[in-house]
């Protein structure tokens, strides 16, 4: 809830910023969040390239709540992302789009170990797998 409470903030503060005339840069970095608006709302945040630019979202591929909601009215925005996988392996993103709406509970349930479904989004899972692939990274330059 954390990170989709922060995206509609970021969107808030960006209007009242501009409303009022505020010189202010926001930015909204996000660990494991949930899909948080429709498409008028992505299609709103997408057309403000400052917002845009400084929007991250880490996602860890067995964390379930990147997943959902699963219905057709939700969506993720397309910003850039980092996708912690397995063994240490990262992917980047600079325009993540969503997967279509039918294929997200397929998804959900293969990523999903439904014995264990809090420790992947854990925020302590998510710092344990970046200071991993920062010591890896750092051992092979």
């Amino acid at each position: 809830l954390g990170m989709a409470c922060a995206t509609i903030a970021s969107v808030f503060y960006f209007e009242y910023f501009e409303k009022n005339k505020i010189k202010r840069n926001i930015h909204c970095h996000s660990f494991g969040g949930p899909r948080v608006g429709n498409d008028k709302f992505v299609e709103f945040y997408t057309k403000n390239n400052e917002l845009m630019q400084n929007t991250w979202r880490v996602i860890d591929y067995r964390d379930p709540v990147p997943n959902i909601p699963i219905s057709m009215r939700f969506l993720h925005i397309p910003c850039q992302t980092l996708i912690l996988g397995k063994n240490e392996n990262i992917e980047l993103f600079h325009h993540y789009d969503d997967i279509c709406w039918f294929f997200r509970p397929f998804r959900l349930l293969f990523f999903t170990k439904f014995t264990n479904i809090v420790e992947p989004h854990d925020i302590d899972n998510y710092i344990l797998k970046l200071k991993k692939i920062t010591i890896e990274s750092e051992k092979q330059n």
